[in-house]
């Protein structure tokens, strides 16, 4: 068991109901970072919990950590073909520019990752610094204290001519290390999160 409420106490961490989850059988390997398209972690626990999914750790807008399920013994199902093998955390983000305001305060323009609705304005509703700050910090603890997950970016070379990882429709994983969901899975969130975290490999 990872107990890192008091390692991480400077940014806070509270610990919340868990998910529903199954027992690993295999310490982890990938973190996988995901965005929740709510405008609010209630609103997201609800959605999670009514699919029968989960995720390790979700991150509010002011950077506050909570942690639902231990990132070694537990697996929600939130990844796909990465479920067993990797710890989840969400980022609270409207991502569409439909549900943006306070306090989401910038609105980027389209990238190669953006999913955009039909009929609604183009655009990227960015996570708030202090989400940022906290994801950082998560990430490089997590690594540090999972010797089975390395302070990676697998996916980093992925861009226009490459979305997604080879043979992502057959379920093909990844190599270890953190990714976004979007990079191996039929869905958007998480890379604008991940790219903001690639400086970490260096440091």
């Amino acid at each position: 068991t990872v107990e890192i409420s008091e390692e991480l106490q400077a940014i806070g961490v509270h610990h919340e109901l868990p998910f529903k989850a199954r027992i690993r059988t295999k310490s982890p390997t990938h973190i996988v970072i995901h965005e929740s398209v709510t405008r609010s972690r209630e609103k997201c626990e609800a959605v999670l919990k009514k699919k029968e999914l989960g995720v390790h750790f979700i991150i509010d807008y002011d950077g506050k950590i909570y942690q639902y399920c231990d990132p070694i013994q537990e697996s929600p199902a939130h990844a796909n073909q990465l479920n067993s093998s990797s710890v989840g955390i969400e980022i609270i983000n409207p991502y569409y520019p439909h549900l943006w305001g306070d306090p989401w305060f910038v609105l980027e323009p389209d990238q190669w990752w953006t999913h955009n609705k039909k009929g609604k304005e183009k655009g990227y509703v960015a996570p708030t610094e202090k989400q940022i700050t906290s994801c950082r910090a998560l990430v490089k603890w997590l690594c540090e204290n999972i010797e089975t997950i390395p302070l990676a970016f697998p996916t980093k070379d992925l861009g226009p001519r490459k979305t997604r990882i080879k043979g992502w429709k057959d379920k093909e994983k990844p190599e270890p290390g953190i990714v976004a969901h979007r990079d191996f899975a039929s869905h958007a969130d998480g890379r604008a999160i991940l790219e903001r975290l690639f400086d970490l490999e260096r440091n």
